[in-house]
């Protein structure tokens, strides 16, 4: 073999490595992104539940407290977190119709806070009765 073809064999060789090795790094990458929205997925889907939970959990120990006190401004309470709760479930289902892991909007930041970060609800101090 001469030279002439010797530098064209190894520069196909090369040629053929390069594009197997690329062609591994595009199917890595597709991997690697993939991965990371089934975290960032998986992340939405426990912020909603932990969203739900949040409401639940506070319309049962309002209900108590209304029961168990009759105060008639822990019943407020209590409508106003069940229609909370209402439109949350809402929200959820109308997601899910979607195909979004979860029906928050962009600017809440928990499960106790509303658009812009304000809070929800203020703890009250609670009355003797």
């Amino acid at each position: 073999m001469r030279i002439r073809s010797k530098v064209i064999l190894f520069s196909l060789l090369f040629a053929v490595s390069s594009g197997v090795v690329m062609a591994w790094c595009f199917i890595n990458v597709r991997r690697e992104e993939m991965a990371f929205l089934n975290g960032r997925r998986a992340m939405k889907t426990f912020a909603a539940v932990t969203d739900i939970e949040y409401f639940f959990v506070r319309q049962v120990r309002l209900l108590e407290s209304y029961v168990l006190l009759g105060d008639e401004s822990e019943r407020l309470q209590l409508v106003q977190v069940s229609a909370q709760a209402r439109q949350r479930l809402e929200e959820w289902a109308g997601a899910v119709k979607k195909g979004k892991p979860t029906g928050t909007k962009s600017g809440e930041t928990g499960p106790s806070h509303g658009p812009g970060g304000k809070r929800i609800f203020a703890e009250q101090p609670r009355c003797a009765h």
